[in-house]
């Protein structure tokens, strides 16, 4: 199957906020509000946490006791507009097109959790809104803020150790994110399992580095509700480059990927402070750390703290987040198409003596 999505060079007038801290609204109350976004925005300078909205009040007001603030507390996001500047969208994926548009549409800028939407219809109306509305949309793709993310992308798009040839990419763990609502326990409200969370991580990343897609498959054992297990493949066969993407919930594996060049191959596993390594053909048993001193997480910021940092600069300069929502676009878009012609998996299909090496 082939599929490609369009570019646009049109250049998009995005609004700008010269403000001194921006009035933010958490929208959602559950674990990932808690772990991540509630003390990213109160980390940062830029920004003041003033409201949190759920449609379940009690959901918000533990959310507030747990940080011991006292923002405004509102069951729905209507009772805010013309008193916020952003929003930070965290609530079930199948919510996403209408919450994010209705903010977009009143001038509030938002980072909406990954995926952006559940398919390219619902991604496609949060575009068009913000590109309509010079409205800044950012995706909570925090992956791509990882010092080895950007490290990766230059040197394949710069060939700097060789063409590309292949790419293997492994993510497993023991269970997965058990959302506040359970919402990703049916397909209907979460879009899928395993491709959906850790899967949509990794596709944004290999777009960015490599683009999209030619062809596709993808195997996985829904059976009709949510995926645990997935294998996919990609063929990017104007560049000659295919690649291998294995998931799972039931099998632990070390989260990394090996990238195959003419003169050698990358590797880096997923995490702070890891490197890429170079192995080259030609010397065999040598080695080389790749790293970038500017590109380190400094003063204690992880990549979350980063993707937000992106986030405030872009609406305080008028430009684009990094990970915008045209971005976000590409990889609902190749995940609907990747699940509209899944094929069932083999049971047998990792080895349990396994692992991800180099």
């Amino acid at each position: 199957m082939s599929e490609t999505i369009p570019h646009t060079d049109v250049k998009i007038s995005f609004q700008k906020r010269n403000v001194e801290r921006f009035r933010v609204a958490m929208i959602g109350s559950g674990k990932i509000a808690a772990h991540t976004h509630v003390p990213t925005i109160r980390a940062c300078p830029d920004a003041e946490l003033t409201a949190i909205v759920d449609p379940v009040r009690r959901h918000a007001e533990d959310l507030a006791e747990r940080f011991a603030i006292k923002p405004i507390i509102a069951e729905s996001v209507d009772e805010l507009l013309g008193s916020i500047d952003a929003a930070v969208i965290a609530t079930p994926n199948h919510t996403h097109r209408d919450l994010a548009v209705k903010c977009i549409n009143a001038g509030v800028a938002v980072l909406v959790e990954k995926p952006l939407s559940l398919g390219l219809e619902d991604g496609q109306e949060i575009v068009d809104a913000s590109h309509a509305k010079g409205v800044q949309v950012a995706v909570g793709y925090q992956t791509r803020f990882l010092p080895q993310s950007e490290i990766i992308r230059e040197l394949v798009q710069d060939q700097t150790f060789g063409r590309v040839t292949r790419f293997a990419y492994q993510f497993g763990s023991l269970g997965g994110w058990a959302p506040l609502s359970g919402y990703n326990l049916q397909r209907s409200s979460a879009g899928g399992g395993v491709m959906t969370g850790n899967g949509s991580h990794f596709m944004d990343r290999m777009i960015s580095w490599f683009g999209y897609p030619d062809d596709f498959e993808l195997h996985d054992d829904s059976e009709g509700g949510p995926e645990s297990n997935a294998f996919a493949t990609f063929n990017f066969s104007s560049k000659q480059i295919t690649g291998t993407a294995r998931f799972s919930r039931t099998v632990a594996m070390s989260p990394g990927i090996v990238i195959e060049t003419d003169q050698g191959h990358l590797a880096s596993k997923d995490g702070r402070d890891t490197p890429v390594v170079f192995y080259p053909k030609d010397r065999p048993g040598m080695e080389f750390e790749i790293k970038r001193p500017s590109l380190d997480l400094v003063d204690g910021k992880v990549e979350s703290d980063l993707l937000i940092d992106d986030f405030f600069h872009s609406i305080r300069t008028g430009t684009s987040p990094r990970v915008d929502a045209f971005a976000g676009l590409q990889s609902a878009r190749l995940l609907e198409a990747l699940y509209a012609n899944r094929k069932t998996m083999p049971e047998a299909w990792y080895p349990q003596n396994q692992t991800f090496s180099t």
